[in-house]
């Protein structure tokens, strides 16, 4: 298993022309706490694309000096202006077995979290692709794909459809058998992305 971080996009709906996933959150930059989260469960692929000299030079900083149970890597989405499911495929084609994507921008991502769907990955039938989870009915990440999934995803993305979500794949695509998993709270499901919700 390996956690996609993504931290690639353009963040308009901040409006402030900066990378969001390097903005300060109760005393500490997105990215890293993200990060930290992740690199305590799995090995860790971060994908950057806006502004990516900046988020490559915080996560490099902070790693400088650091011990973690586990890698981390930084891969570039040149085509991250068409959106989040570039990203996915970069940062899919950079791991080589099962994965799941996390996002830079919920503050509540905690090992907790990681562990409990990662256990209830570990317990899916055989023909189930994805599991998707739920903060009491609203959808969540960390998504978990098992690695049979990746010719579904990289059938979309030869089809040119760069304006596809992560959503769209796992609603409209009925080769992928998704599972749901309610963790029950709610705090998982807050996420930033305007400037009141970091005040």
């Amino acid at each position: 298993m390996e956690i996609i971080l993504l931290a690639a996009g353009l963040s308009k709906r901040l409006g402030t022309g900066e990378q969001k996933a390097i903005r300060t959150y109760c005393g500490e930059r997105l990215i890293l706490h993200s990060l930290s989260v992740c690199l305590e469960c799995f090995d860790v692929v971060v994908v950057t694309g806006y502004r990516s000299d900046e988020v490559s030079s915080c996560v490099s900083d902070f790693l400088k000096g650091r011990t973690f149970k586990h890698s981390c890597r930084i891969v570039f989405n040149d085509e991250y202006e068409t959106g989040q499911f570039s990203s996915c495929m970069v940062g899919m084609k950079a791991t080589t077995g099962d994965f799941m994507f996390v996002l830079c921008d919920t503050p509540n991502l905690d090992c907790s979290l990681i562990d409990r769907v990662y256990c209830e990955f570990k317990r899916l039938p055989d023909g189930i692709d994805v599991l998707r989870p739920l903060a009491s009915s609203i959808p969540i990440h960390p998504v978990v794909f098992r690695s049979s999934a990746r010719n579904v995803l990289m059938q979309w993305q030869s089809c040119g459809r760069k304006d596809a979500g992560l959503k769209d794949v796992l609603s409209l695509d009925k080769r992928l058998n998704v599972r749901f998993f309610d963790v029950g709270d709610i705090k998982y499901a807050k996420d930033l992305d305007y400037p009141e919700d970091f005040d």
